[in-house]
């Protein structure tokens, strides 16, 4: 079963691996398996630089199946998705789904946050329109890429 949970510094091996392994597999309709923008693109996903990231006041989550990294994702306080990737072998098994419900739960007890956003991949475009999220503003050319602003509504915040 899948296990989803705060993430923590110690779990920055595991969450490089799931975001490079679902770069180089899942993204190809964004890289188009360009060598030069996929080392652009995973330049930064170092475990250094994730765990890094798990010490800040962003709010991390990890998915795990039998103790193994499969999904990750990262939410800023003002409800901006960092990331939210799922290995690619498994894509379309409730990761993914899972790590975004947790994201918005964390988002609802936010002070403020009445919307959360992000700047999806072509791959990931489908999946967040599935779970709501609408457009929020012109794609975006970045690095050689394109990005989607979208958005969810989350309605008025708890505090």
């Amino acid at each position: 079963s899948i296990v989803i949970r705060s993430a923590d510094p110690d779990d920055a091996a595991g969450a490089c691996e799931v975001v490079c392994n679902s770069i180089v597999h899942a993204c190809t309709r964004d890289h188009l398996r360009d060598p030069q923008r996929l080392l652009r693109w995973l330049q930064n996903k170092t475990v250094d630089n994730f765990a890094a990231g798990a010490r800040t006041d962003k709010s991390g989550f990890i998915a795990l199946i039998d103790g193994r990294a499969v999904g990750i994702a990262l939410i800023d306080t003002d409800g901006d998705i960092r990331l939210c990737y799922v290995r690619a072998e498994r894509l379309g098994q409730g990761i993914g789904g899972g790590l975004l419900d947790a994201m918005i739960a964390r988002a609802c007890v936010l002070q403020g946050v009445t919307r959360i956003h992000t700047h999806s991949t072509l791959a990931a475009k489908g999946f967040y329109q599935r779970r709501g999220f609408v457009a929020a503003g012109a794609p975006l050319a970045e690095d050689g890429m394109t990005s989607y602003p979208l958005a969810l509504s989350l309605g008025a915040p708890l505090f």
